[in-house]
């Protein structure tokens, strides 16, 4: 018993400077997960978003000409007009990815490109 007792004392007063000093972690940024790989087909007005995961859901989507910085209208394939909200489609909602085609509404192509701006939340 006192054995046993003796024992414990002694595990407790080694074990007493193990402990970590109080503190504080702090952590900035943020914790991603990867984007859409994005295709944009000039000619056929239409960008495609693959391999999106289900976190990217209710991004933002912009594309605009690098010359003028005018932005180009987005909408779903089936409707050219709708919000430029990402979303995945009612047969993927569930899919760990899914994948998205929108239609662009440029008047005309721009000869310097175009920027494709996707903001997560």
């Amino acid at each position: 018993m006192n054995r046993s007792f003796l024992l414990g004392v002694v595990l407790v007063a080694i074990s007493a400077p193990a402990h970590a000093s109080g503190g504080t972690v702090q952590f900035s940024g943020r914790i991603t997960s990867p984007g859409c790989a994005t295709t944009l087909e000039v000619e056929a007005q239409q960008l495609r978003l693959d391999d999106c995961p289900r976190a990217t859901q209710g991004a933002a989507i912009r594309v605009e000409t690098l010359d003028t910085g005018s932005n180009i209208p987005v909408g779903s394939a089936a409707d050219p007009y709708a919000a430029t909200t990402l979303m995945a489609p009612l047969p993927q909602a569930q899919q760990r990815l899914f994948s998205i085609q929108y239609r662009l509404a440029a008047q005309s192509t721009s000869s310097s490109g175009y920027l494709v701006q996707i903001t997560y939340l």
